[in-house]
């Protein structure tokens, strides 16, 4: 997951920079991405910006090394870091990842796609809106280059984990297109296959994640998840409803409760869906309720040990320590 906050220029913006930087304090944890884009040099004729709504990230127009953006050997200026632990990139002028339109932030979801953007200071909590909906997301594999628009609902639906749905979606613009636009048709086919391909790669994920003990609890419960919603009618989705039983008989004859494992990890799971996007730095109501629950679930944890009882743990110190700081 990416945050991008577009700045017009490196003096100033220091209420944007502390709303970004917030964001990436309280994930921390989830390996979110915060970069700062600053102008950088013209772009080159004949190159091509990217990116675009359910697209790609500006992965290649932009630069996000510290040491690009503060030598200015580019030709961009010279633009040091702005802020310590935030990642500053250089955006050529002319691409639509420029910030020329004043401060933005902008949300990437784990695919590669573009959420939406969002103007600060004002509409705060529209990134948040935007932030927590591409949490909810599972990431699938990124697209090569953002869809036609006659694949756009196809997209939307992949994006947003529903793969089964945008298989059928983009197999049925294949069809249709096949004669009237032959390269839209093989982007549908193209998707289709990418879509077959990640099916296949998930159910590898799932059986090497019930086989790594504890330490995979959280992965399988995650994976399973996923699949359930995405795949519903798949093969894969019945091996992910079966895995209680599956480890209820395996917890009785090795000696341990896996079950008990799988039902914390799947509680954890379900319950990160309520995680308010800046818990646990940020004390409100919602984090108050968020912290409650973490604490109960910690409380039936505390006899497995591993990854989930450390990384609960870890939340809810963070979460007192940002409480005696009020």
């Amino acid at each position: 997951m990416v945050v991008l906050l577009q700045l017009p220029n490196d003096r100033g913006g220091a209420e944007q920079l502390d709303f970004l930087g917030t964001i990436q304090e309280a994930n921390a944890d989830r390996g979110l991405v915060a970069v700062v884009l600053l102008p950088g040099p013209e772009v080159e004729s004949g190159e091509e910006p990217g990116g675009g709504p359910e697209g790609d990230a500006p992965g290649e127009t932009a630069s996000d090394s510290d040491e690009a953006s503060s030598s200015g050997s580019d030709g961009g200026g010279d633009f040091a870091p702005v802020r310590s632990g935030l990642k500053t990139g250089l955006v050529p002028e002319g691409s639509p990842w420029g910030p020329a339109g004043g401060s933005r932030a902008l949300v990437v979801g784990p695919s590669g796609e573009l959420l939406g953007s969002c103007e600060l200071p004002g509409e705060e909590d529209e990134v948040y809106e935007l932030f927590s909906a591409a949490l909810l997301r599972y990431p699938a594999p990124s697209l090569a280059s953002p869809l036609p628009e006659e694949l756009s609902a196809a997209g939307t639906l992949y994006f947003g984990g529903e793969w089964a749905k945008a298989r059928k979606a983009a197999a049925k613009v294949a069809k249709r297109m096949a004669r009237k636009d032959p390269e839209v048709a093989a982007r549908g086919d193209a998707l289709v296959r990418v879509i077959d391909g990640f099916e296949r790669d998930l159910f590898v994920a799932f059986t090497e994640a019930e086989g790594g003990g504890y330490s995979s609890m959280e992965q399988l419960a995650t994976i399973a998840a996923a699949a359930q919603r995405g795949f519903p009618r798949s093969k894969l989705a019945k091996f992910a409803k079966d895995t209680p039983d599956r480890l209820a008989r395996a917890g009785a004859l090795s000696g341990f409760s896996s079950i008990s494992s799988w039902i914390l990890a799947s509680e954890y799971v379900e319950l990160l869906e309520e995680r308010p996007p800046l818990f646990p730095v940020v004390v409100d109501s919602k984090s108050k309720r968020f912290a409650k629950e973490l604490s109960s679930l910690l409380a039936r944890t505390s006899n497995y040990g591993g990854n989930l009882t450390r990384r609960v743990q870890s939340l809810l110190t963070r979460y007192e320590a940002a409480k005696a700081t009020r």
